[in-house]
């Protein structure tokens, strides 16, 4: 568990039932190779997130464990969780990404998460 700037502790995603929930019942927001789905639960008391990267698409497990060790280095240092609830967080491009635009693609996609969240 490690806090956010906004006192939401971060959990790790685990339970099979609850990972199968998160993909059947979950809403989706994609943002130039990253996906997030996620499920919205104000009575949790922090917010569950997973990362994964698809074997189809990287290849070597050197570059996917890299890959998602940098995933959950954004979660953690990233100052706003906007939810309390569940997520995983999904790298779908080929190339290996750099720490820059990994950081923005995040950014931009918890603000487009934002917005998305005020419409409904």
């Amino acid at each position: 568990m490690s806090p956010t700037k906004n006192n939401i502790p971060i959990y790790r995603l685990k339970g099979k039932e609850r990972i199968d929930n998160l993909f059947r019942t979950g809403k989706s927001i994609r943002h130039k190779g990253l996906h997030l789905r996620y499920i919205k639960n104000d009575k949790e008391q922090g917010a569950s997130w997973g990362v994964s990267v698809p074997k189809r698409l990287v290849h070597l497990a050197v570059d996917r464990n890299r890959i998602k060790r940098q995933l959950r280095a954004l979660i953690k240092t990233t100052d706003f969780i906007p939810f309390k609830g569940s997520a995983i967080l999904i790298y779908s491009k080929q190339n290996e990404p750099d720490w820059k635009s990994l950081k923005e693609s995040f950014q931009n996609l918890l603000l487009k998460y934002s917005l998305y969240d005020k419409e409904n």
